[in-house]
């Protein structure tokens, strides 16, 4: 029987207006990632688990293509630890950039 893996939290901060490629590209990665821990030898002593969250309350972000996805949630909601932070996107709409975002 495996001892439970250490889970090492990504965490995908989007952007509204961003690109699908913005939020998919470093799903993709990831994932891909985990495939390949799940079939190495030795098997690693982790595995990774990612987050979509939203820069706002609102889970729902809008992207550029015109689609929406939902997050698991706000930013400052997070209660675990985040061990990579990855910013999706990079809205060219004022009122979303990262330095305007109001708490």
């Amino acid at each position: 029987m495996k001892d439970k893996k250490e889970v090492r939290h990504i965490v995908l901060l989007v952007l509204p207006y961003s690109t699908l490629l913005d939020v998919c590209g470093p799903l993709d990665v990831f994932q891909k990632a985990i495939d390949y821990m799940d079939e190495a030898v030795p098997e690693p002593d982790f595995t990774y688990q990612t987050h979509i969250v939203s820069t706002h309350k609102n889970k729902r972000i809008d992207l550029k293509a015109g689609i929406s996805i939902i997050s698991k949630g706000y930013y400052k909601e997070i209660d675990y630890p985040i061990d990579t932070l990855i910013i999706g996107g990079n809205s060219h709409k004022e009122e979303y950039k990262l330095k305007k975002m109001k708490h």
